[in-house]
């Protein structure tokens, strides 16, 4: 694109150039030629003096014009070169950007995405717990009302249904029935003693009142 621009703009600095220097040739002759004319003829009036002086004049301000126009062209054509200079250097900034702004968009997509598996599986690892914390106040739950009923068929009512009051309740009915099985053990063997002694004594007795026979020979 910028070779392209800068052989036009070549080919038009060549065409006015020239149409430029032709121009000014035409002029130079035209103004070589006048004095001759002006002093070779005598019967020349003063309005053809006036005449050949404002051709001279017009000539020349055409002159300066074509050569300040020459100057316009070239600056304009040292604009355009940094124009298109500063173009590309835009286009391959802004190529960078784009790039730079694709791959961050790649990153904050896979961040956002590795967020999102993140907070699921929270949430997933929260319901569970939620799951199992349930389950496991069904089951203290089943467990409390067992005790309480349990520890009701024995008379005993805890004042409050917590932990440490069944604790010591339970532990409470456990001595006691682990007296009264005591208790009830040791009644128990004493019972079967004086059975077995009582036996004892009825075999003794039955053995002494028993009548002794002599055989004869």
């Amino acid at each position: 694109m910028y070779s392209a621009s800068s052989s036009i703009n070549g080919q038009k600095d060549v065409r006015v150039q020239g149409q430029s220097s032709d121009l000014a040739n035409r002029q130079d002759f035209g103004m070589s030629s006048l004095p001759k004319n002006l002093n070779g003829n005598d019967t020349v009036n003063d309005s053809q003096d006036r005449e050949a002086m404002e051709l001279y004049s017009r000539a020349k301000a055409q002159q300066e014009e074509i050569l300040y126009l020459r100057e316009q062209i070239a600056l304009a054509s040292v604009r355009e070169s940094q124009l298109l200079n500063e173009k590309h250097g835009l286009e391959k900034k802004f190529s960078e950007l784009r790039m730079a702004l694709d791959e961050k968009q790649s990153e904050a997509i896979i961040s956002a995405s590795n967020e999102l598996a993140r907070r699921k599986g929270d949430l997933e690892e929260n319901l569970r717990l939620v799951n199992e914390l349930k389950d496991t106040e069904d089951d203290k739950y089943i467990f409390m009302s067992s005790m309480l009923g349990l520890l009701a068929e024995y008379g005993i009512f805890p004042r409050a249904a917590s932990a440490s009051s069944l604790t010591n309740n339970v532990k409470h009915l456990h001595d006691q029935l682990e007296m009264k099985i005591r208790t009830s053990h040791v009644s128990r063997l004493s019972e079967i003693q004086n059975t077995i002694n009582a036996k004892n004594d009825q075999h003794h007795k039955f053995r002494f009142e028993e009548p002794f026979y002599v055989l004869s020979s």
